[in-house]
């Protein structure tokens, strides 16, 4: 999907029945009966929690005639036109004007979701999207939208510390790649380098002697991107995994680098790191869907992978909707060890509805004893939130690189950094990450 500045539509759509420019039906399979919509997402739609200063991504919401008749569409609308805008003129195959759709046709409108007020509690807003046509079994067919505001957490260390990746080279020069979010994973951005606090052990050695932000200092990254193609993922899963991690490939920056690693029982190196994203896109495109869960195996070929990559920021990128039910040669410890080692990141995008168990015991580790993140998307379409608003910021725009002179010697130290914001009332703690110390 392509992000372009939204017009805020706050008006009902009076449409007259013309033929569609530009439809496709996509393969849909059309019934014997009269005009019959058919909307995706079907019934409702969350947003997730949105916080101040930040937005969440389109939705597109795709109608369909699934009928044999045409389809005349006479009113889209939305119930609440203030925190949520409707627009029919943007997305990959838009409703323009009047959508009349042969049979087999469809096209798409966008809602997004701008809340205009932020409360120190949670607010949930809704709104009903409805499509009238003269579909004569629904002709008022309508979407449930709701999304969460929210003011970013000035509890005390309500915000998330992690430290990435820390480059120990130059011995006491050390290079710290830190991710600053809030409660509901969006990047805080803008802190200074009086807003951090270095320490090592015991000894507090103050704010860092400078800090940057990754769009300013662009170091290149390798990263190794992990696509479940097992048969769980549905089409429209893989579909949308497809195009988030073309979204990935997209920011890349010249000199970054990337690999695409495919895995459903079997595990496999689509494409080697390049630095080519046309070869990046075409694997990412090559089908391979089968059956079986080979997740540990997987990532433990991508944190190899990645190790031996020229760059000093790695990282690995895994989207996943289940458990491992296949790898035989690799565990989880395996690969939370193996990523620890070598200082690679693993960050995860959850798609669907996880047993807590998993998300508690599986996923929550992957990232958090990796110095990643763990990202949760209900349906595949909260991707285009994820990577666009959070995840590729972390990445590409608003992760913070703190230089500082270390002051350990032997063996290994416990290193944390804290962040207090005092200007905007923030402030949170890192967890532990254990670095060399100078001979």
């Amino acid at each position: 999907m392509t992000y372009i500045q939204k017009f805020t539509l706050g008006i009902i759509f009076t449409i007259l029945s013309i033929n569609m420019l530009g439809c496709s039906g996509g393969g849909t399979t059309v019934s014997n009966g009269p005009a019959t919509i058919q909307i995706s997402p079907a019934l409702a739609f969350d947003f997730g929690t949105v916080t101040e200063g930040n937005m969440a991504s389109p939705l597109e919401v795709i109608i369909t005639n699934i009928g044999s008749q045409r389809l005349d569409v006479s009113n889209i609308s939305i119930s609440d036109t203030v925190s949520f805008q409707l627009d029919t003129m943007s997305g990959t195959n838009t409703c323009t004007f009047s959508p009349a759709l042969p049979a087999g046709e469809s096209c798409n409108i966008e809602v997004t979701f701008t809340p205009g007020q932020f409360n120190p509690s949670p607010t949930v807003l809704a709104t009903t999207l409805t499509i009238n046509s003269n579909d004569p079994s629904t002709p008022n067919k309508t979407l449930d939208l709701t999304g969460t505001s929210e003011q970013v957490s000035t509890v005390l260390n309500a915000l998330n510390v992690t430290i990435n990746q820390v480059d120990t080279a130059t011995c006491s020069d050390v290079v710290a790649y830190v991710s600053v979010t809030d409660q509901s994973n969006f990047p805080v951005e803008g802190l200074q380098t009086a807003d951090f606090t270095i320490t090592e052990g015991v000894t507090n050695l103050g704010s860092p002697t400078s800090a940057d932000t990754v769009d300013i200092v662009t170091e290149p990254i390798s990263i190794a991107i992990v696509m479940d193609n097992s048969s769980s993922m549905q089409d429209i899963d893989i579909a949308e995994m497809n195009e988030a991690a073309i979204d990935v490939v997209g920011k890349l920056a010249v000199d970054d680098q990337a690999e695409i690693i495919k895995f459903d029982k079997t595990v496999s190196v689509v494409q080697s790191f390049t630095t080519d994203n046309n070869l990046l896109i075409t694997a990412i495109n090559t089908p391979f869907v089968g059956s079986g869960t080979a997740l540990y195996e997987a990532l433990q070929q991508a944190v190899l992978d990645t190790e031996s990559q020229p760059t000093e920021r790695k990282a690995v990128i895994i989207i996943t909707d289940g458990a491992d039910t296949s790898s035989t040669t690799a565990t989880l410890t395996d690969v939370i060890n193996a990523a620890q080692a070598k200082g690679i990141p693993i960050f995860v995008i959850a798609l669907g509805n996880f047993d807590q168990n998993i998300i508690d015991n599986v996923l929550t580790p992957l990232a958090n004893d990796t110095s990643g993140e763990l990202y949760e998307a209900e349906v595949a379409q909260n991707f285009s939130t994820i990577i666009e608003q959070q995840l590729t910021k972390v990445l590409f725009v608003d992760q913070y690189i703190l230089n500082y002179a270390s002051v350990s010697t032997g063996g290994t130290v416990d290193l944390t950094i804290d962040v207090s914001d005092s200007s905007r009332g923030l402030s949170g703690t890192s967890g532990i990450k254990q670095i060399p110390s100078c001979p």
